[in-house]
């Protein structure tokens, strides 16, 4: 029984220490699609760069993306975002963006054109290759915690020179 109380002491301790580090910490975004014509050739991923998980991701071919604001909850750290164009001949007016509080922190409005080659993803949670043309690294933006600052109050002082 000793055995199990000290695993759980640990076990706890542990994760107090690793949630402190912000290991754990979760960011609350928001996705903006501005459809564009043509909606169901694009294609995007937002991929955290030092996991490598897919987080947000619309497949090629899979239907127009949804106009409305999507709410996604992700962990603090760095992100790419990767667009694909199944023509080859731009997002034809699309835009996507990624908002934290009202702050846009990523705008595009994806690859440039290129020669019609084909540019698609595969949305299995693995980042999927881009060509540098169809399918382009499009950008990235970084994420902290949310957190608050307090100040004392101002410092007040004299400047009479006596």
């Amino acid at each position: 029984m000793n055995k199990i109380n000290n695993f759980i002491k640990f076990f706890v301790a542990g994760a107090f220490i690793l949630s402190s580090l912000n290991l754990f910490s979760q960011v609350n975004i928001q996705r903006d699609w501005d459809t564009g014509a043509f909606c169901n050739e694009v294609g995007w991923e937002l991929i955290n760069t030092s996991t490598q998980v897919v987080y947000d991701c619309e497949q090629t071919l899979g239907g127009c993306p949804t106009n409305l604001p999507v709410a996604l909850n992700v962990p603090a750290g760095t992100y790419e975002v990767r667009g694909f164009d199944w023509w080859g001949d731009t997002w034809n007016g699309g835009n996507l963006e990624y908002i934290q509080g009202g702050t846009v922190l990523f705008s595009s409005n994806g690859p440039g054109n290129g020669p019609l080659f084909s540019g698609t993803n595969s949305c299995n949670g693995i980042p999927s290759p881009v060509n540098g043309s169809s399918s382009q690294i499009l950008g990235g933006f970084c994420l902290q915690d949310p957190c608050s600052i307090s100040y004392p109050d101002d410092i007040v002082t004299s400047t009479d020179p006596g």
